[in-house]
């Protein structure tokens, strides 16, 4: 008990704006759905990647829910967890495979951002069904999935940890396979300033590990297609 207490006092103090609070935060074309902050434990599992959810424990952070609307006809549902301590001051957005419908990155790769030190996110790319049937009639959505589910999630992340930790990140990074490989370059190359690094792979090779490189963080932009070559 009094470590639960403990718990949540020291993630209180040492954010800007507590955990909790977070849901009050007004961002433009989002609705904060819940901020919450949880112990550590089991990581979740997710999607159609679940069963490949690693079994180590993933460090205390506070989790925030998201839904993005940047049209009309959008519905982006987004994570973001924000690690309660040893932020290392860097982002690590995520990815998805196939088509998507689910926000597959608490599977396997927010938890091992998480517990490498990183903030983390990742969405359903723009709607909740397997298949493609949701695309028919819906080019907003079709852009969603394309590339702006991916810009969207980088913009919010950026101001929702300078809110929490009361400073700006210092890189911003992400990483996807499969689907996330072509999403990965369109993204990047249409928004230069957002992201420092982006690793990409192919679909056999997924799910992939952070490596150490990873750590040594660049001032420009590069996409690493690991296993396919550089661009």
């Amino acid at each position: 008990m009094f470590n639960s207490i403990a718990f949540f006092l020291l993630g209180a103090a040492v954010s800007a704006t507590p955990c909790d609070k977070l849901i009050d935060l007004e961002l433009a074309d989002t609705t904060i759905t819940s901020a919450s902050l949880v112990a550590e434990g089991p990581a979740p599992k997710a999607g159609m990647f679940g069963r490949r959810a690693p079994q180590a424990n993933i460090p205390a952070h506070c989790r925030i829910e998201l839904d993005l609307r940047p049209t009309s006809d959008s519905l982006i549902k987004m994570e973001l967890w924000l690690p309660a301590q040893n932020w290392n001051g860097k982002f690590m957005g995520t990815g998805n495979g196939f088509f998507a419908g689910s926000i597959q990155g608490r599977a396997f790769d927010m938890p091992e951002a998480l517990r490498l030190g990183y903030a983390t996110a990742g969405t359903d790319t723009g709607h909740q069904e397997q298949g493609g049937d949701w695309a028919i009639g819906h080019p907003e959505k079709m852009i969603d999935f394309a590339y702006r589910s991916t810009h969207e999630m980088t913009v919010k992340s950026k101001e929702i940890i300078k809110a929490f930790y009361g400073r700006n990140l210092e890189y911003a990074y992400f990483k996807g396979c499969s689907t996330m490989m072509r999403r990965t370059r369109v993204r990047t190359l249409r928004s230069r300033l957002c992201l420092h690094s982006a690793i990409s792979r192919p679909f056999h090779t997924c799910p992939i590990h952070l490596k150490k490189p990873m750590a040594a963080a660049s001032p420009h932009v590069k996409i690493g297609v690991s296993g396919v070559g550089n661009s």
